[in-house]
């Protein structure tokens, strides 16, 4: 994968300039494929596939269209030049658990992380099972057996929007940003997890829960 920001950003340690000069805007698309540079032209296909490689400053657009869930682990900007996930300006991506995740939660943020920034996505469960889900009383005997059913088809029980998961020793992850998102139609809570400097800001959370047991 050719990520021309590298040499640029060696460039600026050793010259002592801020690397947030050469920082790189990187593309997703429906389309596109995680083979490819990240370009405009040439976009990746999944958030999942823009995360290696990415450094301080730089940004990823994610254009309309609905995406599998994605995970960061070890991932830094600095308080200069945070990382950024976001909506293509002027348009709306869902990340959706429907379509997958690397594992239990649709954005899942593990390792230590620092100086992160998630921004304008939706994030959602579009599984019709979910309201059906909702509604159950598992001290009812049949709304138990479709409960098992389900964790029995899925794997895990619980999906929650975002995960910060916390390591089990200092550091801790710190400064990251959520802004605009939304978060609704999960079995599972919208943020869970915990870090140092989180910062939650204009988020819309709803339509979550858990069977009622």
């Amino acid at each position: 994968m050719n990520r021309p920001a590298f040499a640029c950003l060696s460039a600026a340690a050793v010259l002592g300039v801020c690397p947030c000069a050469f920082s790189e805007t990187y593309v997703v698309a429906v389309g596109g494929d995680d083979g490819n540079p990240g370009t405009g032209e040439l976009p990746f296909a999944t958030i999942q596939g823009s995360v290696d490689g990415l450094q301080p400053g730089d940004t990823v657009l994610v254009r309309e269209g609905t995406y599998p869930g994605f995970e960061v682990y070890d991932l830094h900007g600095t308080e200069e030049a945070p990382i950024t996930f976001k909506s293509y300006p002027g348009e709306h991506a869902v990340i959706d658990r429907a379509l997958g995740a690397p594992d239990y939660f649709i954005v899942h943020i593990q390792g230590r992380c620092s100086y992160l920034v998630f921004e304008d996505l939706e994030v959602t469960n579009t599984d019709p099972l979910i309201d059906r889900l909702r509604e159950l009383d598992i001290t009812d005997p049949a709304d138990l057996e479709v409960w098992l059913t389900y964790v029995d088809s899925h794997e895990v029980q619980y999906r929650d929007g975002v995960r910060i998961n916390p390591p089990s020793t200092e550091p801790y992850h710190h400064h990251l940003k959520f802004v605009n998102l939304e978060i609704h139609h999960l079995i599972g809570l919208g943020f869970s997890g915990s870090g140092d400097n989180l910062e939650f800001v204009g988020n819309h959370v709803y339509d979550l829960g858990y069977p009622r047991s």
